[in-house]
């Protein structure tokens, strides 16, 4: 059988994303997050209209993937300090500071996420979505910096491919 694999690289060995605003920590990103930022690349890049939106939709209809993570372990919770977006009624930046706390997680491994769908060949929709996979520029926060891609893989590569499987 053939496998629909779009992969994912951060640039750092941390990851902020949470399941909630409040946390706690997500790990493994989940496909919804991916398919999120698989969109907001596409539409940066102008083709949410075009058949690589097509492919999005049809990456909808498929089941929910294996996910093949690295090890990882929470970090240490730390507190920025950000202007709180109120309008700039007060010119006095110093004054509007929110603290906002973070707890990324640390990938102990090489920092990638392997998303894999089994499908029965190779169409369109397939390419298509990889080349969706080469517009992702973030997934998690927006510090949380990655470049995506994508192949097809047969049951051999799959079970090549390091990680923990979720």
């Amino acid at each position: 059988m053939m496998h629909l694999c779009l992969t994912v690289h951060w640039l750092d060995d941390r990851y902020h994303g949470l399941v909630d605003r409040a946390g706690p920590p997500e790990w493994p990103p989940s496909p919804f997050r991916l398919f999120q930022a698989l969109v907001a690349g596409v539409g940066r890049c102008g083709g949410l209209d075009s058949d690589i939106g097509k492919s999005l939709e049809w990456l909808q209809t498929l089941g929910p993937p294996i996910i093949i993570a690295p090890r990882s372990h929470p970090g240490q919770v730390i507190t920025r300090f950000v202007p709180n977006n109120d309008g700039d009624k007060v010119p006095d930046r110093q004054n509007r500071l929110t603290g906002k706390t973070s707890r990324p997680t640390i990938i102990l491994d090489w920092p990638g996420v392997h998303y894999v769908w089994p499908i029965h060949e190779d169409c369109m929709h397939v390419r298509r979505l990889v080349e969706a996979s080469r517009c992702l520029s973030c997934l998690g926060w927006g510090i949380d910096m990655a470049y995506g891609d994508g192949q097809l893989l047969d049951d051999g590569q799959i079970g090549k491919l390091n990680g923990v499987r979720w």
